[in-house]
């Protein structure tokens, strides 16, 4: 299956925001880094944040630290080293990433009946994050994952069960493509949802965790940031389980991403129409999947 683009990453290693055309959302991105870096804990990680049973995941750009507050038995923050939320490459994304895989596998050498792995990513305050420092939290579930991936794997075996010829990913896959919002990248696909949780949904979609997914996924958050200066997302992830011989929990690797509105806006993008009735987006998603090519060409 080749890629829609060839060609290396030619620019990984670069900065990605310019110091010349950064927006007035750019201009209070700097301004909250320099507020907030002086006192940053995982700026100071190695004194200032717990590590797991078996230790610290450590690699070049990216750290775990044990989630004082955990929702489960495993609950762990994956941490970029540099503190600005904008300012990372590929490299470092990847890196991230892949330490995110460490801590998995880790996690599941001690107890191999956590098996269901999730991450969720909100970046800046405005979508969420409680901190600056871009952190991802990962979790690694017994029995089941959790809250709406655990929804999304029964709806799609009982679809499977209504249509055992047909896969429920794959159809929801050839809907999209049918309709020209998605695009592919290799063994993955960026999807512009047209059932959106909230605005601009991209759902990137591979049958594992490949370097294709990591890279696609990389695309759609630089077209968030550079094309469509939407800085504030928030994001969550799914993997399949760690346990390659159990017949139960079948998923594809998935991330879903939503933009979160504006840096400096008082008025929040979610509502009690959100929280209570339905999901309410108010974006075309044949300008998202527009902004996914773009970006697919423009960094390949």
């Amino acid at each position: 299956m080749g890629h829609e683009e060839t060609g290396l990453l030619t620019n990984a290693s670069h900065c990605v925001l310019g110091s010349d055309d950064r927006s007035v959302e750019e201009h209070g991105v700097e301004e909250l880094v320099q507020k907030t870096q002086p006192s940053c804990d995982f700026c100071k990680y190695k004194l200032n944040t717990a590590e797991d049973t078996f230790g610290r995941v450590e690699s070049e750009h990216s750290f775990t630290a044990a989630n004082t507050f955990k929702l489960d038995s495993w609950h762990t923050l994956i941490l970029l080293k540099k503190h600005h939320p904008l300012n990372w490459t590929y490299v470092e994304y990847r890196d991230l990433m892949s330490t995110a895989q460490k801590w998995l596998d880790k996690a599941y050498q001690q107890n191999s009946r956590y098996k269901y792995p999730m991450f969720v990513w909100d970046l800046l305050p405005h979508a969420g994050a409680s901190q600056v420092h871009p952190h991802v939290h990962g979790f690694l579930d017994a029995d089941r994952y959790q809250g709406a991936v655990e929804n999304w794997r029964v709806g799609a075996d009982e679809y499977n069960e209504d249509f055992p010829t047909q896969n429920y990913f794959s159809d929801f896959v050839s809907v999209h493509m049918s309709l020209g919002l998605a695009v592919q990248y290799g063994d993955a696909v960026a999807i512009a949802s047209i059932l959106p949780k909230k605005d601009n949904e991209v759902i990137v979609l591979s049958q594992r965790p490949s370097e294709d997914f990591f890279k696609l996924q990389y695309f759609v958050y630089r077209a968030f940031i550079e094309d469509m200066k939407k800085l504030c997302f928030s994001s969550g992830f799914a993997l399949p389980s760690l346990d390659e011989a159990a017949g139960e929990g079948k998923i594809p690797a998935y991330v879903r991403a939503i933009t979160r509105g504006a840096v400096e806006e008082i008025r929040s993008d979610i509502s009690s129409l959100e929280l209570f009735t339905s999901q309410n987006a108010n974006t075309d998603p044949y300008k998202v999947i527009k902004f996914i090519r773009e970006s697919i060409k423009k960094r390949s």
